[in-house]
C-alpha cells in the first residue's frame, strides 16, 4: 500500500483494478490504500480510491461498510454516496445484519444518517449538524477552505482564518 502512495505522490500511478465486479480481494486493496493515503496526508490518492470505491464497490449490501469507512476516515464523497444509496432502499441495508449492527452503535451517525433520510426531498439534501466535525466542515466549505483532512488539521484552519479575517 505504502508503494502505491509513493507511486501515486512521486510519478502520478493511479492505482489499477479489475473490471470484474466479483473481485472481493481489489475491493479490499482498495479500502487499504484509502486508509493509507488518509494515515500519510495523501488527499489526491485518498479523494481518488474514494471515487473508485463509490463508482467500483458501492453496492446495497455494503452501504452500512462503506458508510462506517466513511465516516471513519472523513470521506465526504463516499458517505454522501452511501448515504443516497441507503435513502433510496434501506432494506438491503438492513438485512446486512452485522454491517447493520455495527452501523446502530455510533449513535450520533445513526442520527445523522436518520435526519439525512428524513429531510425534504426538495432541494439538496443536507448533512445535520449533530456532529462537531460536520458543522466544522460546514464553516470551512462556506469560506472556500479545504474540508477534507483530521478534525486537528480542520481546527488549525478555522484557527488562522478567525486570526487573518477577525483579529
Amino acid at each position: 500500500m505504502f508503494e502505491t502512495l509513493l507511486q501515486f505522490a512521486y510519478i502520478g500511478k493511479e492505482p489499477e483494478f479489475n473490471d470484474d465486479d466479483d473481485d472481493d480481494s481489489d475491493e479490499e486493496i482498495a479500502k487499504s490504500i484509502l486508509i493509507t493515503a488518509d494515515r500519510f496526508g495523501c488527499t489526491g490518492l485518498k479523494l481518488y480510491m474514494e471515487s473508485v470505491m463509490v463508482e467500483k464497490y458501492l453496492v446495497p449490501s455494503n452501504v452500512a461498510a462503506i458508510i462506517l469507512l466513511a465516516d471513519s476516515h472523513v470521506c465526504a464523497l463516499m458517505k454522501e454516496a452511501a448515504t443516497n444509496m441507503y435513502v433510496k432502499d434501506s432494506k438491503p441495508v438492513v438485512e446486512s445484519k452485522d454491517d447493520w449492527s455495527k452501523l446502530k452503535e455510533p449513535k450520533d451517525l445513526l442520527v445523522e444518517l436518520l435526519v439525512y433520510a428524513t429531510s425534504s426531498s426538495s432541494g439538496p439534501r443536507k448533512y445535520s449538524s449533530v456532529l462537531n466535525d460536520t458543522s466544522l466542515r460546514e464553516r470551512l466549505q462556506k469560506v472556500g477552505l479545504d474540508v477534507d483532512g483530521s478534525r486537528e488539521y480542520l481546527l488549525e484552519l478555522w484557527k488562522n482564518y478567525v486570526r487573518a479575517n477577525f483579529v
